[in-house]
């Protein structure tokens, strides 16, 4: 993890001196395997990051995402490849497809709470003034930004994909936490700020496990020990 960001860091330099293109193809960061343990972050805490996400309409894509996750649990990648046609606002629901599963016998129905209703809402509303706007079932919520593809084939290009989903806001949300104050905190910490919630809600462990999908074995044994 450090490595990555070290040369991470370098790539920047790179790309500024118009150097980096001679090593981008040659070039793939370590694997690494992050902790399904967080930091839960407080309610307060969010609030304070709703006020400083204001100031700045480039970290919406990523605020919004923050809400939805604080309050549903949701991965990060599981919002970025939401589709217009899987949110039922008027329901407070939005249905969550698995990737390789050949029917809708998989999915899962997550229940929207007030917060989360409006942070689908002004993703939706959002995504309706891109251009060209996503405002079709089939469309992205969070449709991919052409004009920051670097290389390859669709380098050059401007506006919005809505048929590609937004793939990254680590930058945006490193630099939203860091001017919010928080410090390290991961976007996956937000499913464990949800779950964390619910458990010292009282919410039974197998209730809370069919709104967020599988949970490992070691995060079971973590929030067992938070409940007891």
């Amino acid at each position: 993890w450090s490595i990555n960001k070290e040369v991470l860091l370098w790539s920047m330099i790179l790309r500024k001196a118009k150097l980096w293109r001679r090593l981008a193809d040659d070039y793939r960061p370590l694997k690494t395997k992050a902790s399904d343990i967080g930091k839960a972050i407080t309610r307060d805490e969010l609030r304070h990051l709703a006020e400083v996400a204001a100031k700045d309409v480039d970290w919406e894509a990523a605020f919004y995402g923050s809400v939805l996750a604080a309050n549903t649990g949701l991965r990060g990648g599981e919002i970025k490849k939401l589709r217009i046609g899987e949110i039922d606002l008027e329901h407070r629901q939005l249905r969550i497809r698995r990737a390789d599963a050949k029917s809708d016998a998989s999915a899962r129905t997550v229940e929207l709470n007030a917060d989360a209703t409006e942070a689908a809402a002004r993703l939706l509303m959002r995504a309706a003034s891109l251009k060209p706007p996503a405002n079709k079932p089939a469309h992205f919520l969070m449709p991919k930004h052409l004009s920051r593809i670097a290389h390859g084939p669709h380098k050059g290009e401007r506006g919005y994909d809505p048929t590609q989903h937004q793939a990254y806001w680590d930058t945006a949300w490193a630099t939203l936490t860091e001017k919010a104050g928080l410090g390290d905190y991961r976007f996956y910490d937000l499913r464990h700020t949800f779950i964390s919630h619910m458990v010292e809600k009282g919410i039974p462990l197998g209730l809370i496990q069919g709104m967020v999908g599988h949970v490992s074995s070691r995060m079971l044994l973590h929030y067992t020990h938070i409940t007891s």
